[in-house]
């Protein structure tokens, strides 16, 4: 009881120091944040811990760099009108020559140098006035000091006053107050929400239909910048009559002049063509259209630059017909101004390929390695210069990951250019020859030489050459700024020339009335400045992709949904599944009937990107779903894996379909120290992009890389939810790391992980029963901590509904000693018993790494086990700020109660765009509800009866009961933090509900310690809810006691339920259940018996804590004697020693032996599998051989993927077994003539075989 005094006593002497609201009014509100009273206090010359001194602020830094407080203040405001801000900062008192604690980042890898100014440029206070969701919201965030770390000077304010003012109180009405899920969230984080709970948002209008105007549509892909053209042919080709086309109604759009990571427009633009043969109002076979067209990549002729689009390869415009005239190309007379012509013209060469990301994220995408491990290492590189005459700029843009990296660049073994490498941010790093004295060839080999001490890398990005080249139509087609007032001779004309004046690609103009004979041009551009000119002939002309499509059914369907599903079209059948489960299945905060739609990605890229798969296009869907909503929609989960490789650069083949990611920024430093080049999730759902992130909606993904994958996080969660709550459903796994790096010598300075854990446990108090495994406790053995290892999985499997982590990682590990890796999520099986996770740790939820899998999304994929859902970062945060967001999490789930996932998520999800969560957002959390026992225990004497009464809220479902020993004081290693360890497990057991008063006994275990903080913890559920009762701070007391039982337990073990003897033959895995029953109960305190040996088992050496797995059984008076233990066993050998020492209370030993055999050749195997007959015409039969009993389903699906049938389960004994198939898909079609492919599953029904199962793919055709 002392310890929960002191952190009450800790917790009140803070509240003060928050942000308080002061004074409200219809024009305005007043807040104050007043200084720690401890400031006057502190002394020059001294180190200061900031984030003890301010403990309600949050704490921001960059790694490295001092650690200081902000607090972040959220108003709601007016919806309508100006809103004003001022502020004033109290006396102030400066202090010099003091240290202030250092921002650290928890993740594992090379540590960057540390960001010590980086608070230079950090701004005292910001106000900034964006949209979340419902509210318009007022968000000021403050720093109440200033730090140098140079002079080491800190000065500190008493207090800060911040006014915030309505310039439009009549804005104060609103709309009126929808039912918004998110409104619990609003009123614990408005700090005047009292204020301002009526003053809602209405939805903003929605855009019509861009693709409304008509029914006619042709999707036209390009892949470069240059002039096509669209014929008779090629429409004939796709299925468009072109007779049907009056050619003068011909439009091409396109969503405008805009960036890759721009946002899309609500409209589309008309680019202007040329349409040849339009006038008579048919499209003959002679006719055509030609457009200037910019490819995804692109050349920015006025910049002379040329633009790489990160996320597609090909650009895509709209062809449409049928409505009014078309915007026509205009066009300029060329004819020479002068008979003197020039035969050359300046241009600018690109070349540029994208093969190496090294940072593993972001859009840094890089041509090559080199890498050098002896003297030097040499690449060369063949750039096509056909028709350069001269080089007068030449330009080469390189980066490297190693420190002391130089190049040379040579030509014929001539040197071009040699130097060191700028380091990274140097910017640019560019490195430019001016009028190179080179040789110039068609085929010009460049050589890159890469030199400097050991080992390093050099990634070239590009090349660009400024050079004159020959005006010839011979080399194909090409651009050149041209003297305006200058005339040029163009020469090896072969067609008919085309010429566009591009200086603006929107609006291209047609050069004409040039002078031409014997294949050769002469012409002037006629303007009054340099123009760039795009120069081409008729047989050169490019033929775009052409496809029929249907766009704009997104744009005018109904978006008044609550939970959006957003799917590859791989996993769209699953998707659709999720919307059926979760239409039965879903229960939301102020919604009553809540509605949930699925989209597939293809139609959004169509709809919304206008045909390009860039990630803008999943946001602006969003947002007009938002808004055409009337603000409904809450809940956003993606089902689909992602990926920083958008075009797969990489070349991986048969890579799985992605769901678009978004990322930005360029990094070449693949650690996760850096929060730089992150995926992040949120900014899909941030549609006010002004100030501090806010998202609208709360949104979470499921990386299921294929349709199986989708379908088992389903059934994952239809089984989680279905199955009782009990005793896991009230503990909490804190899982901390220890305080060095990996070993002894590495202290881990300025972490937190233990008090943050501890502050975990005490927030979750009483209801959570916490479970600690902290690092600290386990000795290292070897650069690992086995023992904790052990300690985590025993504790997953053992059940937790929430797990905290607080310590370094990155995307596939946790900790420096490893404690969990992304390979060991097969190690848990934990049934569905399943936490969520927060992950609060650096990378951990790097899902978009192309290197491996990321902890947090393998945990949720796992199919025996794993999590419901996880919270992790993609990148590197704050240890600080982890401890805030975690804190933020537990009390909501507090505060709010019965939260979704996807509400606990939004309710932190403003503190951070890096953390993701991964799961299902309508995914249900029920936070206990504490209750009083009617009866009370003020000690445990050892040897003697402890009983205990309570009176169960409901009269069905079960009780958990547990007790343990003292609470036992320990100190960290490394760093010096004090922290509390559970005591021994005294008592564990479980019972039905049958209304009416319980009463619980057992005996207090011999030669436990003596303390005052024991505690007896017991829970009841039923399907709906459950109860947690808690008595702490008995004491525990040890006298002597008179025996009455000097035997030890009686055991029983039992292979998937089968009692089993010395000799027996097993299967290699089983579940093994040990019975034991004793009078004095069974002794789970780890404590030795009489004969050395505490409760175990003993397999082939390998030694298993049976306390971890046993529970007792309690019927009749309540009285613990017996009681079971499952262990999942794994046998690697045929002749297994199986050793059990059962100790009781009074710690009396029964030693049992046996020997168990098994055998390795049985497995389960599906042999021969066919269809008959082949081809299927009408009915078919699928033919198999099973080594064993087995429940049978078959999926059929088309080559592409598509799942047209999922036949019902049926069991079949072990041999031969066949399975009619009616011929027809889903809908009770016969499936259309061609090939496809089925999947037969077997999932084991034999006792030997739990749990096994295997598939086996096949094709058939179809011919009717």
């Amino acid at each position: 009881m002392r310890r929960i005094a002191i952190y009450l006593l800790l917790v009140a002497s803070g509240l003060w120091a928050q942000p308080r609201v002061v004074s409200t009014s219809p024009t305005g509100v007043r807040v104050k944040i007043d200084a720690p009273g401890e400031i006057g206090l502190l002394q020059s010359h001294g180190e200061i811990d900031l984030a003890s001194l301010y403990p309600e602020a949050w704490v921001v830094g960059e790694p490295g760099g001092p650690a200081l407080p902000r607090y972040r203040i959220v108003l709601g405001v007016p919806t309508e009108g100006d809103v004003h801000f001022s502020y004033s900062f109290g006396p102030s008192r400066e202090l010099r020559g003091v240290g202030v604690s250092s921002y650290e980042v928890p993740a594992i890898g090379p540590e960057p140098a540390p960001a010590l100014g980086w608070a230079d440029s950090l701004e005292p206070v910001t106000f900034n006035v964006t949209r979340w969701r419902g509210c318009r919201v007022a968000v000021i965030e403050v720093t109440p000091l200033r730090y140098d770390y140079r002079t080491r000077r800190l000065v500190l304010y008493d207090g800060v006053n911040l006014n915030v003012t309505f310039e439009n109180p009549s804005g104060l009405k609103g709309a009126s107050r929808r039912n918004d899920p998110a409104e619990r969230i609003y009123e614990a984080t408005l700090l005047n929400y009292e204020q301002s709970k009526d003053w809602r948002l209405s939805p903003q209008a929605v855009p019509s239909n861009p693709f409304g105007g008509s029914t006619n549509w042709i999707k036209v892909t390009v892949a470069e910048d240059g002039a096509y053209r669209i014929r008779f042919r090629d429409l004939k080709k796709i299925g468009v009559d072109p007779k049907k086309i009056d050619p003068r109604t011909l439009r091409l759009l396109y969503p405008g002049q805009r960036g890759p990571e721009d946002p899309l427009p609500d409209t589309l633009a008309e680019l202007p063509v040329y349409v040849h043969g339009e006038g008579d109002g048919r499209f003959d076979r002679h006719d055509y259209v030609v457009f200037f067209a910019r490819g995804a990549n692109r050349w920015e002729f006025r910049e002379r630059s040329f633009k790489v689009n990160p996320f597609v390869h090909e650009n895509v415009y709209w062809l449409t017909w049928g409505g009014g005239k078309g915007r026509r190309m205009r066009t300029r007379v060329a004819y020479p101004l002068s008979e003197d012509a020039i035969t050359t013209a300046q241009t600018v060469l690109h070349f540029e390929e994208n093969h190496e990301c090294p940072g593993r994220s972001g859009l840094l995408w890089l041509w090559k390695a080199i890498k050098k491990s002896t003297l030097t290492a040499v690449d060369t590189f063949i750039l096509n210069l056909a028709g350069v005459r001269r080089i007068d700029t030449f330009t080469f843009r390189a980066y490297a990951t190693t420190e002391g990296a130089g190049f040379r660049l040579l030509v014929e073994d001539d040197t071009l250019y040699y130097r060191q490498v700028a380091g990274w941010g140097d910017s640019p790093p560019y490195y430019t020859v001016v009028s190179p004295d080179v040789v110039i060839r068609e085929e010009w080999p460049l050589e890159v030489e890469v030199f400097g001490a050991g080992q390093q890398e050099l990634y070239p990005d590009w090349i660009r050459l400024v050079a004159e080249r020959e005006l010839s139509f011979k080399h194909g087609a090409f651009w050149v700024q041209l003297d305006g007032q200058g005339t040029y001779l163009l020469s090896n004309l072969r067609s008919a020339p085309f010429i566009f004046d591009v200086s603006e690609p929107s609006d291209p103009v047609i050069l004409t009335d040039w002078e031409l004979s014997r294949g050769k041009l002469r012409m002037s551009a006629r303007t009054g400045k340099p123009v760039p000119v795009w120069i081409t002939e008729e047989r050169k002309l490019l033929t775009p992709g052409l496809a029929k499509a249907e766009p704009g059914r997104l744009w005018s369907e109904d978006w008044g949904v609550d939970y959006v599903v957003l799917s590859t079209n791989e996993n769209l059948d699953a998707a659709q599944a999720f919307v059926e489960y979760r239409s039965q299945n879903l229960k939301m905060s102020g919604v009553s009937s809540p509605k949930i739609k699925a989209v597939a990605l293809a139609d959004i890229v169509q709809d919304f990107g206008y045909g390009l798969a860039e990630p803008q296009a999943v946001r602006h869907f969003l947002s007009y779903a938002y808004e055409k909503g009337g603000g409904r929609p809450f809940y956003v989960l993606i089902l689909g894996d992602g990926t920083y490789d958008y075009k797969n650069n990489l070349n991986f083949s048969g890579r799985a379909e992605y769901f678009l990611i978004y990322t930005s920024g360029y990094v070449i430093d693949p650690n996760v120290y850096a929060s730089q080049a992150a995926a992040n999730e949120g900014w899909f759902v941030e549609f006010d992009e002004e100030g501090t992130f806010f998202p609208e909606m709360s949104i979470a993904r499921i990386t299921a890389r294929d349709l199986r994958e989708a379908y088992a996080v389903l059934d994952k969660i239809k089984a989680y939810e279905s199955a009782p709550r009990e005793a896991w459903s009230t503990r909490v796994l804190l899982l901390a790391d220890d305080y060095y790096k990996g070993t002894p010598s590495e202290i881990d300075s300025g972490m937190n992980h233990i008090p943050a854990n501890e502050g975990i446990a005490k927030l979750l108090s009483p209801e959570f029963d916490p479970v600690k495994v902290y690092l600290s406790d386990y000795a290292l053995v070897g650069g690992k901590k086995p023992d904790a290892e052990k300690a985590l999985i025993d504790a997953l499997n053992q059940g937790t509904l929430l797990w905290f982590f607080f310590g370094h990682g990155n995307g596939s590990q946790l900790t420096h000693e490893k404690v969990f890796m992304n390979t060991d999520v097969p190690k848990i099986r934990n049934g569905n018993k399943l936490p969520l996770a927060l992950f609060c740790s650096c990378g951990v939820g790097r899902f978009e790494d192309t290197r491996w899998e990321c902890v947090a999304e393998e945990l949720l994929r796992a199919e025996q086990g794993g999590v419901i859902a996880s919270i992790a970062a993609t990148k590197g945060t704050g240890a600080s700020s982890n401890k805030q967001l975690a804190d933020s999490l537990a009390r909501a789930f507090r505060n709010i109660k019965d939260l979704n996932a996807g509400d606990l998520f939004f309710s932190i999800a403003t503190q951070s765009s890096l953390y993701v969560l991964f799961g299902d957002p309508g995914t249900p959390l029920l936070f206990p509800a504490a209750r009083s026992l009617s009866s009370q225990v003020d000690s445990f004497i050892t040897g003697d009866t402890a009983v205990i009464s309570f009176e169960p809220p409901v009269t069905s479902g079960e009780w958990f009961s547990s007790a343990y020993g003292s609470w036992v004081r320990k100190t960290s290693s490394g760093i010096t933090e004090t922290y509390y360890a559970k005591g021994e497990v005294l008592y564990r057991a479980r019972g039905e509900l049958d209304g009416g008063e319980r009463t619980l006994r057992f005996l207090v275990p011999a030669g436990i310690r003596q303390g005052d903080s024991a505690y007896w913890h017991v829970a009841c559920a039923d399907g709906d809810s459950i109860y947690t009762y808690l008595i702490d701070g008995i004491s525990v007391d040890s006298v002597g006691w008179t025996p009455t039982d000097d035997e030890g337990p009686q055991a029983r073990l039992l292979v998937n339920g089968l009692e089993v003897a010395d000799r027996d033959t097993v299967p290699p895995s089983f579940t093994l259940t040990v019975e034991l029953e004793d009078p004095s109960g069974i002794n789970l305190t780890g404590l030795a018996g009489w004969e050395g040996d505490s409760l175990s088992l003993v397999i082939n050496n390998k030694v298993i804590d049976l306390a971890n797995y046993f529970e007792y059984e309690v019927t009749g008076d309540g009285l613990a004697t017996r009681g079971t233990a499952n262990i999942p066993v794994d046998l690697t050998s045929e002749e297994n020693d199986f050793t059990l020492y059962a100790v009781d209370n009074l710690l009396n030993t029964e030693e049992y032996n046996l020997t168990l055999y098994t055998s390795f050749v049985r497995e389960l195997e599906i042999a021969d599998p066919l269809v008959y007959p082949n081809p299927v015409s009408t009915t078919a039969e699928f033919t198999f051989e099973l080594s064993a009993a087995s429940r049978v389903t078959i999926q059929i699906f088309t080559v592409s993927g598509r799942l047209v049938r999922r036949l019902p389960g049926f069991s079949y004994p072990a041999g031969f077994g066949a399975y009619s198939w009616d011929g027809l898909d889903a809908e009770g079609r016969p499936l259309p003539n061609g090939v496809y492919i089925y999947r037969l599953s077997a999932e084991s029904e034999d006792a030997w075989l739990p749990n096994a199962r295997t598939a086996v793919t096949g094709k058939f055709i179809v011919v009717h």
